[in-house]
């Protein structure tokens, strides 16, 4: 592919095609590479910018995947999950408010995902929106499945702490604790 690429760089598909062999072999270098090369080739090619803006994603290059991501949005395409990854990508990135916004947007979408439950409660948290973080997290708390729940339980913790609710706060990090045994901070924040 990358002889055919220098043969003919005017074919989408051969930059697509490599950067999915370079994925597969677990190379991150070689598919970003490729990535930015297409887009060299092809300014703003959507299926491009998506595969980009995933490929840093997942592997937790959050404000990498901001700028990919956000022209992808530009051009009109509203996958719901680049709503939730970029949302999530601006959560890290301190831009709590922008991520606010795309992850409600991607919840009304999806209103069974604790994933963005939990961010959303998380950039409340962040703004000190204590009552809305609590109430966040709770909502994905109920609906989340067991390898988050001790997540979203210590974020709890954490929330109604910060909020001077002491007793609810013991609870939920007792919560995230019998959820997961190795988080032996929670029991100090316990005390």
């Amino acid at each position: 592919y990358r002889r055919v690429i220098d043969q003919n760089p005017a074919d989408l598909s051969n930059y697509t095609n490599l950067a999915t062999v370079y994925q597969n072999k677990e190379n991150y270098e070689g598919t970003v590479e490729t990535l930015e090369k297409g887009l060299v080739a092809f300014p703003d090619e959507s299926v491009l910018l998506l595969k980009l803006g995933e490929t840093h994603y997942n592997k937790r290059e959050y404000a990498k995947a901001v700028i990919p991501y956000e022209k992808y949005l530009t051009h009109g395409d509203s996958i719901p999950n680049v709503l939730k990854n970029l949302g999530i990508s601006y959560f890290f990135e301190k831009r709590e408010k922008e991520g606010l916004y795309l992850l409600e947007k991607y919840l009304l979408i999806n209103p069974d995902d604790p994933i963005a439950g939990l961010y959303i409660g998380l950039c409340y948290k962040a703004l000190k929106q204590l009552n809305e973080s609590i109430e966040y997290l709770n909502f994905a708390a109920k609906i989340a499945i067991p390898y988050y729940l001790s997540d979203i339980y210590h974020h709890l913790g954490n929330t109604y702490g910060l909020n001077r609710d002491f007793k609810k706060s013991i609870i939920a990090l007792q919560k995230a604790y019998e959820l997961d045994t190795t988080r032996c901070n929670a029991l100090f924040e316990i005390a």
